[in-house]
């Protein structure tokens, strides 16, 4: 049992107001004596930057999830809802699909799906974690386009998703035949400052040569 996280867990559940007993606390650290120490003590300072009510065991699990590149079971359940509209783009984990298809069978029963998607995901996760594999982001497309794009792009900045595999998503610009390449062309010729400029200078020649 780490001193360094027993000491951690002290200041954090003093700060947050948990007052927690000695036992409660030598309990919490075995629990996370299964993580890497140095994991754990980043998301205890998370803990003791973020938690503002009383610190407890699934605050500090959360918050290492997310050190692994998993996000927690909140964020993954408002993620997974998101999928309820058909037309919604959503960029989830095969922890999140997994997840949301157990829950969705308890649906309407919101409270009861939320408690079966968490179980479940949270499970999945410990289970990826264990075996070293870090979450593989995918899309599952809806039929809202311009939703489409935000939501990819989106996904790019979180660093969820390449650029490579959004431009493979979206749709490809739409080409321009040759007879409206032609036509834009010429319309961009003649706005030319001194296309126009030529073009009056024959036009006065033209009447000079009529007077």
């Amino acid at each position: 049992m780490s001193a360094k996280i027993i000491d951690a867990l002290t200041v954090v559940a003093e700060i947050t107001g948990a007052n927690l007993t000695v036992p409660a606390i030598k309990g919490i650290a075995m629990e996370l004596a299964q993580h890497p120490e140095h994991e754990v003590l980043k998301a205890l300072a998370k803990c003791k930057r973020e938690c503002k009510y009383r610190l407890t065991l699934a605050d500090i699990l959360e918050r290492i999830d997310q050190s692994c590149g998993f996000i927690g079971s909140d964020e993954a359940w408002s993620l997974a809802c998101q999928a309820m509209d058909e037309s919604a783009t959503v960029v989830m984990t095969q922890q999140i699909a997994e997840a949301w298809a157990v829950a969705r069978d308890v649906l309407p029963d919101k409270v009861g799906a939320r408690m079966a998607f968490r179980e479940v995901y949270n499970r999945l996760v410990e289970q990826a974690k264990d075996s070293g594999q870090k979450p593989v982001w995918f899309a599952s497309l809806g039929h809202d386009t311009q939703g489409r794009e935000v939501a990819l792009n989106q996904a790019v900045q979180l660093g969820r998703l390449s650029m490579n595999q959004v431009q493979q998503l979206l749709p490809a610009p739409e080409k321009v035949s040759p007879a409206v390449a032609l036509l834009v062309n010429q319309m961009a010729e003649r706005s030319k400052p001194e296309v126009a400029q030529a073009a009056l200078l024959a036009l006065k020649s033209k009447l000079k040569g009529a007077a």
